[in-house]
């Protein structure tokens, strides 16, 4: 027998993975401050130049620099302004099918 499924029981799943959401959300945002070599290794480990000769111009291009911003989710609006061509460039055709 078939049962319908309930407001209650849509409001309660919206509520426990709002609350999931928001606790993956302040993780990140702790995390990729207290540990920036993790969440932004490239831009911190950067090759010095006898190095920078070693690397093909295609491996040094595939970064996207993102501005640092001190206030909490600052990355959010940066990111949605990344061209999908830039996304294309950096990321490769796998990785941009995926996204889009």
């Amino acid at each position: 027998q078939a049962r319908d499924v309930t407001v209650t029981a849509v409001g309660a799943a919206l509520a426990v993975n709002l609350l999931i959401f928001l606790v993956l959300m302040l993780g990140y945002e702790f995390f990729s401050r207290a540990l920036p070599s993790v969440y932004r290794g490239r831009s911190i480990h950067k090759p010095n130049q006898d190095d920078r000769s070693t690397i093909s111009s295609s491996q040094s291009d595939r970064h996207i620099s993102l501005p640092p911003s001190k206030l909490p989710f600052g990355w959010v609006v940066p990111i949605m302004k990344v061209s999908w061509s830039q996304l294309l460039k950096t990321s490769g055709l796998d990785a941009y099918m995926f996204i889009r």
